[in-house]
């Protein structure tokens, strides 16, 4: 606060008021060592600012955290959820087999009306070609 009264930001540290005061005292160094101080205390408080604003993020971290951890279910609601998902995926994997072996039947059932028609279209064809020979 002092240094700003005395205007010493307005310094550029050149050296002349050494050379021009009568009592000789060495006002370049002691402004120096002033505008050092002054910048040490500006970097002591925002490291200060810095550290506080961590710790406050850190707290509201380990805060969540807890909350998160009071809202798991317990051991035995963790169980129990398993063993319901497990016996859902069970009952959907059969539905999903029974529904495949039913497209597979009915894959079957298509493929075999196919070859029939195909064997019934050649010898409708070969009976043609004969009544046309004869």
């Amino acid at each position: 606060d002092q240094t700003h009264a005395l205007n010493l930001d307005s310094c550029i540290v050149c050296g002349l008021c050494d050379n021009v005061c009568p009592s000789e005292i060495p006002l370049t160094h002691t402004f120096r060592v002033a505008k050092q101080r002054k910048t040490n205390l500006m970097k002591q408080e925002q490291l200060a600012t810095e550290t506080e604003e961590r710790y406050l993020a850190r707290e509201d971290r380990l805060a969540n955290t807890r909350q998160r951890v009071a809202k798991r279910p317990s051991k035995s609601d963790r169980q129990l959820l398993l063993d319901t998902a497990m016996s859902e995926k069970t009952a959907l994997s059969g539905k999903t087999a029974m529904s495949g072996k039913t497209a597979m039947s009915e894959k079957t059932a298509l493929s075999e009306k196919t070859a029939l028609s195909e064997k019934t279209a050649l010898s409708d064809t070969k009976n043609g070609d004969s009544h046309e020979r004869q």
